[in-house]
């Protein structure tokens, strides 16, 4: 398993490989930030999920997505201290989903843990 030691690592490779949209979580919708679209996140396909959790608890994640039916790929970044945490539930589920496919997902760098999912 690949993974990252910092998130700025994490979102320049994602950049380098083609994820060059952003997105956001607006209240229960995706906004593609370069259009100024919205989108509801049925929308939304995960390709990829990097954690990082923080020494406080609190955990980021950065999501390489593909947005449906343009086809857009970027980056949805998400940050929390408890995943159901303003975040629209279909989000989550689809996170839980794709974590769920990847068995052993985890390991420790130095007080940060990192993971990387692929969804095949």
């Amino acid at each position: 398993m690949e993974g990252y030691l910092n998130k700025a690592a994490a979102i320049i490779d994602l950049h380098e490989r083609g994820f060059s949209e952003d997105f956001k979580i607006v209240g229960d919708k995706i906004l593609w930030i370069q259009r100024k679209l919205f989108f509801t996140a049925k929308n939304l396909s995960l390709v990829e999920v990097y954690r990082f959790i923080e020494r406080d608890g609190s955990e980021l994640l950065i999501l390489g997505a593909t947005l449906l039916p343009h086809f857009a790929t970027g980056i949805l970044m998400w940050q929390f201290k408890h995943p159901t945490d303003r975040s629209p539930a279909i989000i989550f589920d689809k996170i839980k989903e794709l974590m769920a496919d990847v068995p052993d997902r985890t390991r420790h760098v130095n007080r940060l843990e990192v993971c990387k999912f692929h969804l095949q």
